[in-house]
């Protein structure tokens, strides 16, 4: 056959390429990979992370960085799968006590159940049904068995899973259970007389079915299934266990009337989702020897996602592991979060990327701005490129001063909440919403939050003052100037009331609305309200100055003290803040990533050939035959696309700008842009158009 025109050809040929001398050895896939001698593993497994400062960061800091991580996150995890099983424990007690509880005497009037609302967390559901499994298992005369939505399609299957469950887990439990067998007669593997035997040769008192995921379940399937234990029940002693997702009421309207009077239940509420992620959350930033913390950034990010998408706790903890892993990879000033004993590891690169810092060039300005000669030397000492030794000293003295500057801004966010929820008799916020309030303030002044405290604090009555110098002297806080004046002004207010205690009211200050009265005018006919200040008695006044006096102190207070700690020195070093690594990780963009890899190829590509402005013909066939298909309609002639093609690339042999062609087109096809026409067997259907 003569192959010059392959247009007129039936099918492509493609010649092969000269194979390799074959060799007796075993295929790259199958061979056997040799020992690696334990001193090379334990390097490799040592130098996980890349040198940083091109290249030239020494072996030491690289593993100091990668063992700082992995100590930090390993206690994280640690506290977070603590957490996460404090979460549950009172739920797991009262279920617990509820199968406990129940009387062995078959009951042939309703099924006895446990009515688990868990929440909208899938996830969640999951942990708590595990969890349950193991304090179940150690129940003297109880069968657990744990059915799922993707394992009901039918009443059959699941009666096979339900009764080959028990059966697994009998045989697994070290209490000598026996297998059930009947020497009668074989009986079908969904029937429950397999059950009912296995139960009676055990004694067992209790069968307790888990339905992890409720409303998964088929309502005809979960009503169906009901019934028939229902018929079972004065031979298999069955307790059901539901875990519920949305409400109870909505889980009895999914049920028909009659199968609901079935049910005899009782509800038992977990620990809110959000709550739990709240708890983990604070212990991320607040935790006793937590080193490195999320920035207000990156923390407002993780918390929209988990409640815009509801997603796990295990997929928020996958959020914070990821920001400690890109901190301690990327940044290779992070081993300093070790404090005094790292500095010994600095190269003159890392001097040099300090002096680079933001906070550290602040830090310098507001030396200069202070115009004192002391200042102005250290500023001067501090940027001198070969004084690094006066660099490393100071080092030794601020590293620890960030961790007391964090410690005192969780007092003050404390002494912040205590205030705001006396005073405004408001909902006590968490310490993560004040926190990322905090943290993404970059406004000059105070902010929303202390604005609204102060301007109510002039206006509130002594014995809510009393209440909240109570309860803020009570707060260990480690920062000294706050506690002597409160507790000053405790033992004022404390004599002033004494004084006042023949009064049927409490103290008012002037600033009071009560304190104003309205006076009628009439002026042109006209009549007018005009406020007017009322006659304020004595101890009234020295309690206004007393509320003044307070009003400064929790003012100068937070102005000190509640600080975004982005500003504070070194910060870069103890504070991971950003965004761009989590959303292309987290919320990856494929369609646009896959668009514009056919558009733009030099992007991931690199090649000279491919870059921008470049022809066309040196592009790979993949991208040359997407720009030629971003210029069809909605049905595209392959042969005029051939005959472009053709055009640009300019080959010499017809034969491999065919094969590329084809293989361009199966690449579009296999990404789902295009798909055969019947109608028009030479022409392909466009499916995506770019950019919708």
């Amino acid at each position: 056959m003569d192959f010059e025109f392959p247009d007129n050809q039936a099918c492509l040929v493609f010649s092969l390429r000269q194979a390799a001398p074959k060799s007796n050895s075993r295929s790259a896939k199958r061979r056997k990979v040799d020992h690696v001698p334990s001193t090379e593993r334990r390097e490799i497994l040592s130098n996980r992370f890349v040198p940083l400062l091109g290249g030239a960061e020494l072996e030491s800091c690289i593993d100091l960085r990668h063992q700082l991580y992995t100590d930090l996150w390993s206690y994280q995890q640690e506290r977070i799968d603590l957490l996460m099983l404090e979460s549950n424990v009172k739920t797991l007690t009262n279920v617990v006590g509820f199968i406990s509880q129940l009387q062995s005497s078959r009951m042939t009037e309703s099924l006895r159940a446990g009515l688990i609302s868990i929440g909208p967390s899938i996830a969640s559901h999951g942990l708590l049904f595990k969890q349950l499994a193991g304090q179940i298992a150690v129940l003297p005369g109880t069968a657990y068995v744990l059915l799922t939505s993707a394992d009901a399609p039918n009443i059959k299957s699941i009666l096979k899973i339900l009764i080959k469950g028990i059966l697994a887990n009998g045989k697994s439990r070290s209490d000598g259970y026996k297998s059930s067998t009947s020497n009668q007669r074989k009986l079908l593997d969904f029937d429950l007389k397999i059950l009912q035997n296995y139960v009676e040769e055990n004694q067992i008192d209790k069968v307790i079915v888990g339905f992890q995921d409720s409303e998964g379940f088929s309502g005809e399937v979960l009503n169906d299934l009901l019934g028939h234990l229902k018929s079972w029940l004065d031979r298999i002693p069955f307790t059901l266990l539901f875990g519920i997702a949305t409400s109870i009421e909505l889980f009895y309207e999914r049920l028909p009337r009659a199968t609901a009077q079935l049910l005899r239940g009782k509800e038992f509420i977990v620990q809110r989702h959000d709550k739990l992620l709240d708890r983990i959350f604070e212990h991320t930033i607040a935790g006793e020897k937590t080193l490195l913390r999320p920035g207000g950034s990156i923390s407002g990010f993780l918390l929209d996602r988990q409640k815009a998408h509801v997603q796990s706790v295990q997929a928020f903890t996958n959020g914070l592991k990821y920001a400690y892993m890109s901190h301690f990879f990327a940044n290779p000033l992070s081993f300093l979060a070790a404090g005094e004993r790292s500095v010994g590891y600095l190269q003159a690169e890392h001097y040099e990327a300090l002096r680079n810092l933001p906070s550290f060039r602040k830090h310098v300005e507001n030396l200069v701005a202070q115009s004192e000669p002391s200042g102005l030397e250290t500023a001067r000492r501090l940027l001198v490129s070969g004084d690094d030794c006066f660099l490393t000293d100071y080092l030794k003295q601020y590293l620890p001063r960030f961790q007391t500057s964090i410690s005192q801004l969780f007092d003050a966010m404390t002494v912040l909440n205590t205030a705001r929820s006396t005073v405004l008799k408001s909902e006590e916020l968490n310490q993560t919403q004040i926190y990322v309030e905090v943290a993404s303030h970059l406004r000059d002044g105070p902010m929303d939050l202390v604005r609204d405290l102060l301007s109510n604090i002039k206006k509130t009555a002594s014995d809510v003052i009393g209440t909240l110098l109570s309860k803020v002297s009570a707060l260990a806080l480690s920062s000294a100037p706050l506690a002597p004046e409160i507790a000053d002004l405790k033992s004022e207010l404390k004599i002033l009331m004494d004084e006042h205690k023949t009064q049927s009211r409490p103290l008012r200050s002037a600033h009071d609305s009560q304190q104003t009265t309205v006076r009628t005018t009439i002026v042109g006919q006209k009549v007018g309200l005009v406020p007017k200040k009322a006659i304020v008695s004595s101890k009234d006044e020295e309690y206004t100055l007393l509320l003044q006096r307070l009003h400064k102190s929790l003012g100068d207070y937070f102005h000190t003290y509640l600080q975004n700690p982005t500003h504070f020195f070194l910060s870069e070093i103890f504070l991971y803040d950003l965004r761009a690594p989590h959303r292309a990780s987290f919320m990856p963009k494929p369609r646009f990533a896959l668009e514009r890899a056919l558009s733009s190829p030099h992007d991931y590509l690199g090649c000279d050939c491919c870059k921008e402005g470049s022809d066309l013909k040196l592009q790979p066939a993949t991208a040359i035959v997407y720009q030629l298909y971003l210029e069809g309609g909605q049905l595209i002639n392959i042969g005029d696309m051939w005959e472009q093609f053709r055009g640009v690339t300019m080959k010499e042999e017809d034969n491999e700008e065919l094969k590329d062609e084809i293989l361009a087109l199966a690449d579009l096809k296999f990404l789902g842009m295009i798909k055969p026409n019947r109608r028009k067997p030479d022409h392909v259907a466009k499916l995506a158009w770019r950019g919708l």
